[in-house]
């Protein structure tokens, strides 16, 4: 499962990085959606990989993007995805490659900057470790007074994948022990709940922060 890190685990329709310069501005004149995903390399468990959320949300993820490319069809898809931000403030002693929080915190602003000069409205993070939340959603009041962006926070935690629940960490692991062959019901729940949510973004019917359901 750690063959290496793609910019993206989907197919590359929707990769921000696979369009051209022409292509990005079409799409931000139609109001496409952007994603970016948040991951850490934590030790959730000592006999899981460091990449295990990103193996994990990247699953779910893609498992929304294929159902909604299946449903509207490729050339009606209105996301874009952008590579996954996998360096984020410490969140415990098992997290590895972090960064300090002022570090941590300008690098997201940029990010986010960089999207709204590209012309784009709407940014939707997925992130996986709970314990991200309260600075992600620190971060994006301050980008969302400075730039007008519409911005929104989805945890991999309120799609049913919580990372510091004991129960769920035991169903993660038959997950990740089954590898890419197949769906795993969990993913493909959070995958349906995921792709709900991001219609009822895309039509303003939805809070601005989510994760504790």
């Amino acid at each position: 499962m750690s063959e290496g890190y793609p910019l993206f685990h989907a197919e590359t329709a929707h990769a921000w990085h696979h369009r051209t310069s022409p292509e990005l501005a079409k799409c931000a004149r139609s109001g496409a959606l952007v994603l970016l995903p948040v991951y850490t390399f934590t030790r959730h468990k000592p006999e899981w990989p460091l990449d295990a959320e990103e193996w994990m949300g990247g699953r779910v993820l893609r498992q929304a993007l294929d159902t909604d490319e299946a449903e509207a069809g490729p050339e009606d898809s209105r996301f874009l995805v952008l590579p996954p931000l996998r360096h984020c403030p410490a969140q415990d002693a098992g997290q590895a490659f972090a960064l300090d929080l002022i570090t941590g915190s300008r690098l997201l602003e940029d990010l986010l900057r960089s999207v709204s000069q590209s012309g784009f409205k709407r940014v939707v993070l997925l992130h996986a470790h709970p314990l991200l939340a309260d600075w992600l959603d620190c971060v994006l009041r301050d980008v969302r007074l400075e730039t007008g962006l519409d911005l929104y926070r989805i945890g991999l935690d309120g799609l049913g994948l919580d990372f510091l629940d004991i129960a769920t960490l035991t169903q993660l692991t038959a997950c990740l022990a089954e590898g890419d062959e197949e769906v795993n019901p969990l993913v493909k729940s959070a995958g349906t709940h995921l792709l709900s949510l991001l219609h009822q973004i895309e039509r303003h019917r939805f809070p601005q922060f989510w994760g504790d359901a």
